[in-house]
């Protein structure tokens, strides 16, 4: 079977398209399941390689995303670390072990 590629005027606007929703926040994996394309299919793609029968494909799909029709998946937010709060934890823990060994020391010394 032979390899049909898009005419390359057509597969660069269809790369500049899926980078500007790169860049509007849809993620190589999102647009896979948008469009049902392959990671490599959709990385030929934004590189200008279009296969002739993924441009109806992702016509459609960019259409969607011009439209507003779909969204970009949300971006998952990292939960906020108080750093300080967390070693102050870490130091009080830390003395107390001290303390405690201090006297562990301490009681073996009074055995003797």
């Amino acid at each position: 079977m032979t390899t049909v590629y898009a005419p390359k005027d057509a597969a660069q606007t269809l790369a500049e398209q899926v980078q500007a929703a790169r860049v509007a926040g849809w993620t190589r994996p999102a647009l896979t399941e948008l469009t049902k394309l392959t990671p490599a299919q959709l990385w030929r793609v934004e590189h200008g390689n279009a296969h002739a029968h993924e441009v109806e494909v992702l016509t459609v799909a960019l259409a969607k995303i011009a439209s507003g029709e779909v969204k970009p998946p949300a971006k998952a937010q990292a939960e906020r670390v108080d750093v300080k709060a967390v070693l102050a934890s870490y130091q009080a823990r830390i003395q107390q072990l001290e303390e405690q060994v201090a006297a562990l020391v301490e009681a073996q010394g009074r055995r003797k």
